[in-house]
């Protein structure tokens, strides 16, 4: 967690060092009228209607929902609970429906807050989820602010964040928002190389494969 927090830092710092000179340039570009100005209050409602209704769904379902508590929060128990004989937990005789083939991302994510709080409490499964639905909306109000404008980012925050749908996945603690989440970002870099010739993001840009099951391994 300490590596984790270390390296958000140094992200953050020279990320301001970057933006730093925007306040010297594209003046005119930057500034928004009096529509845009309504447009973004409009958004900001919506976000934090959006937020309050992600952590009141995500509180009355503090074990999220099926896939939550029968694939990835069990998982997560198992590697916790039996860190030493973790694989044993997925055998190959168990039956589908509980797809011990899925990757580990999420479970072992939460299993490691676990082991660092030395408590097995359900706050951490819920703040993932939390966290991936804020940080969704923020990618999308993000990209489009830099590469349209301000309006159309806080309209592209109104018609995600005004989704009931999208609300209930925010609680779920399911990889489906997670899943969204990376393609969102990686659509974004590639967009980012086209628009900024910037051959540097293509490190960012990750080529996702099937993982293999772990009967096969």
């Amino acid at each position: 967690m300490f590596v984790e927090i270390f390296m958000a830092g140094i992200i953050l710092f020279f990320t301001w060092q970057k933006l730093k000179p925007w306040g010297h340039r594209d003046t005119e570009k930057k500034q928004i009228n009096s529509l845009q100005t309504w447009v973004l209050i409009l958004a900001g409602i919506v976000f934090l209607t959006t937020a309050l209704g992600i952590l009141n769904y995500s509180r009355q379902r503090a074990q999220g929902d099926w896939d939550a508590w029968m694939i990835y929060n069990r998982a997560a128990r198992f590697l916790y609970r039996d860190q030493a004989n973790w694989q044993e937990s997925f055998p190959q005789e168990m039956s589908v429906i509980f797809h011990a083939d899925y990757p580990l991302l999420l479970a072992s994510n939460i299993a490691a807050r676990w082991d660092i709080l030395n408590k097995e409490t359900p706050y951490v499964p819920m703040f993932q989820s939390v966290l991936f639905a804020f940080a969704a909306l923020g990618l999308v109000f993000g990209a489009l602010g830099k590469f349209k404008s301000t309006g159309q980012a806080s309209l592209g925050l109104i018609l995600l964040g005004g989704v009931p749908f999208y609300l209930y996945e925010g609680g779920r603690q399911t990889a489906d928002l997670p899943l969204a989440f990376f393609m969102l970002a990686t659509v974004v870099f590639i967009f980012s190389i086209y628009e900024e010739k910037r051959l540097s993001m293509l490190i960012l840009c990750r080529i996702n494969r099937s993982p293999r099951r772990m009967d096969e391994k």
